[in-house]
């Protein structure tokens, strides 16, 4: 059981989320409704009140499909051509809208693509929520869901889809 100092400063921090989701709210989605819904479900999770971020990002994604100005709208890389300091950068060759300017990797009717991130407490929770993301985004339009592990760069854990999806029922 955590300590009185802990339980004040657990309690502290609480307040000041829910201080920063007022001020969140209070700004409204209108100059950048992406970001802004991205903040507010955020906010939410941190608070515990997973069914409220859940319900806003599907009302979102339900008014704007395509999510223009989305937070991670193409798969990244490790590292990056122009510049040592960088510790990732968009993957040019998963980027829908860099085709006419570079190689694409992707598909023909491949027009978007999403890299989810997903942070966990350990590796069965992540894997939980590889599970259940997997089995929500199986839909129609969907041409492939995929995982990359650049090389070990980010660290040394590896998750296989496969191996994921066979391990029991939908999470």
């Amino acid at each position: 059981m955590p300590e009185t100092g802990e339980v004040e400063a657990l309690e502290n921090a609480q307040l000041l989320e829910e201080d920063g989701l007022t001020l969140i709210r209070q700004a409204g989605p209108e100059a950048n409704p992406a970001l802004w819904s991205y903040q507010v479900a955020w906010a939410l999770l941190y608070l515990g009140r997973d069914a409220e971020a859940s319900a806003l990002m599907e009302e979102y994604l339900r008014a704007h499909p395509a999510d223009p100005g989305g937070v991670v709208r193409s798969g990244s890389k490790v590292g990056s051509r122009r510049s040592k300091t960088m510790i990732a950068s968009t993957n040019d060759a998963f980027c829908p809208t860099l085709r006419v300017v570079t190689k694409s990797d992707l598909p023909d009717g491949v027009n978007s693509v999403l890299e989810i991130v997903i942070n966990g407490i350990d590796a069965p929770a992540i894997a939980r929520a590889m599970r259940a993301g997997i089995d929500a985004a199986c839909r129609d339009g969907v041409l492939a869901i995929s995982a990359g592990n650049y090389g070990g760069k980010l660290g040394p854990h590896h998750f296989y889809l496969r191996k994921i999806m066979a391990e029991g029922a939908p999470a």
